[in-house]
């Protein structure tokens, strides 16, 4: 490690920022509308501060917050769940910027980090997250500044532990998943530091907990108040995923989940072409992506031949990166493995390893150097027609359709019977009617709430979808269904005027 920044280096760092936000990220921001993108944005738009603080993460809430105000403060006046959008579209591309500076870091020549950069910024986990509103792009920028910190103490031959702390409790309070990037800082220590490490790393952990510690404890007394201990736990594991029974983290590991991780480290990289309506993705995107599976297969067989080669021509770098996709595999091989959201921050390491592998092989076959900048612009050109231009279209979101007809066939206040899922979220956030989730009530309470509703005069509407749902079905013939659309192309939907005879 021996380059050091300079005023070059930034300017092409913001170059790089400025052009994947303007052209990657900002004209494609995602029309799927996740529905834990919607959570966050929900508080910001009705402006319940002491909701903008989910127990796993703490930041990100009143990040979004102060972006919309400022929004508003400038005459754009967007919904909040776009204004997340355009904070992790700027968060991401930062995150390039970021990007281009730790390969520079670690011995990259310029053109190597616009190269790697472009790769990072095109793997369809960061692009799509840059996209949409959702916490973890912002968490993953929180780990890029510790990684990058790190190298930059390591080629400057000193490590700050205090700074180590500090920067790794702000990545917690991006989500507190992210204490597993412990192993990573302690395990450089340990590298680095030798025989001395154990002061270096007591004082890292104590800046680290102490960061953490101070600023739950300053959430729970100072914006959500409570009454005692045990509802800050509860406030805490309900939004860790727990359950009656605790916490249980996804479950025992299983031969099934490792398979899905292993799916899924290939899918943060490269699109597995879903089905879209109009428009579709390109015909040529599947090819394009096979090039990139390819290239991402030819290096990661060359990687594990020469692994022990490769170790040692950069032990600190690669021996971190190891260590980070480890210490969160002990958590993502069994709590959901499935979901990409929860891998982006894999993609940092992956890329760094893929880059020491890269330029390993480039040493001894000159004719390898072509395959960075091959394998971003397959990944650019291959995503981007499969997956990211395809979701950035609302023709594509079929529960979106469907709620904006609902929308235009009722009035302001009405209720809407419905599913779980998204029509929880979708229907009071785009089409401002009132749901009401069957699958919450039994037969009796459900038949409760709508006599109560009708006996005040209330509008009550019943969707195709949740006509079929077996609840429904069997006080069905209790009440008298008018229909309002049967159009086969939209949403059916019928009203319930009034209380039949039960049978």
């Amino acid at each position: 490690m021996t380059n050091r920044l300079e005023q070059r280096d930034y300017l092409i760092g913001g170059l790089i920022a400025a052009a994947a936000f303007a052209c990657l990220y900002l004209p494609f921001l995602s029309k799927e509308f996740v529905k834990e993108g919607l959570f966050r944005a929900m508080p910001i738009e009705t402006r319940h501060v002491n909701h903008l603080f989910p127990g796993n993460y703490l930041l990100y809430g009143p990040l979004g917050y102060l972006f919309h105000g400022i929004l508003r403060m400038m005459g754009i006046h967007l919904l909040a769940v776009v204004s997340l959008q355009l904070m992790d579209a700027l968060i991401g591309s930062f995150g390039l910027c970021v990007y281009f500076f730790i390969i520079r870091t670690i011995g990259g020549l310029r053109w190597e980090a616009v190269v790697w950069s472009l790769i990072l910024g095109t793997s369809l986990g960061y692009w799509l997250w840059s996209t949409e509103a959702e916490n973890y792009i912002f968490s993953t920028l929180l780990l890029q500044l510790n990684f990058l910190a790190l190298m930059v103490m390591v080629r400057d031959g000193r490590l700050r532990p205090v700074v180590l702390g500090l920067l790794h409790g702000l990545a917690m309070l991006g989500h507190i998943v992210n204490l597993l990037y412990a192993a990573v800082i302690l395990w450089t220590i340990y590298k680095v530091e030798g025989p001395a490490w154990r002061r270096t790393a007591t004082r890292y952990l104590i800046a680290a907990g102490a960061s953490i510690l101070l600023a739950y404890v300053g959430v729970i007394i100072l914006i959500k108040g409570f009454s005692s201990p045990i509802d800050a736990v509860h406030w805490f594991y309900g939004s860790a995923g727990a359950t009656q029974g605790g916490v249980r983290f996804g479950g025992l590991p299983s031969l099934p989940k490792l398979a899905s991780w292993i799916t899924m480290t290939g899918h943060i990289f490269v699109s597995f072409i879903p089905a879209y309506g109009v428009p579709a993705g390109w015909p040529g995107a599947p090819i394009v992506l096979w090039m990139a599976k390819a290239i991402l297969a030819a290096a990661l067989f060359y990687g594990i031949i020469r692994l022990s080669a490769i170790y040692r021509e950069n032990p600190v770098v690669a021996g971190a990166c190891f260590m980070w996709l480890a210490a969160y595999a002990l958590m993502f091989t069994h709590w959901e493995p499935w979901t990409m959201v929860y891998r982006v921050s894999d993609l940092v390491p992956l890329c760094t390893l893929l880059y020491v592998i890269m330029n390993y092989w480039t040493e001894r076959w000159a004719v390898s150097r072509w395959l960075g900048p091959v394998l971003a612009c397959s990944l650019m050109v291959g995503n981007l027609g499969a997956e990211i231009r395809p979701r950035s279209f609302e023709t594509n979101n079929a529960e979106l359709q469907s709620v904006l007809k609902i929308k235009n066939m009722t009035k302001d206040g009405d209720w809407v019977l419905a599913r779980g899922g998204l029509d929880e979220i979708y229907l009071p956030y785009f089409a401002d009617r009132r749901p009401i989730l069957v699958d919450r009530y039994d037969a009796a309470q459900l038949r409760e709430v709508v006599n109560r509703l009708l006996k005040s005069n209330q509008s009550i509407y019943l969707t195709g979808r949740t006509l079929v749902d077996p609840l429904w079905t069997a006080i069905a013939s209790s009440y008298h269904l008018e229909p309002v659309s049967h159009d086969p192309v939209s949403e059916p939907l019928w009203r319930i005027t009034h209380a039949g005879t039960p049978h």
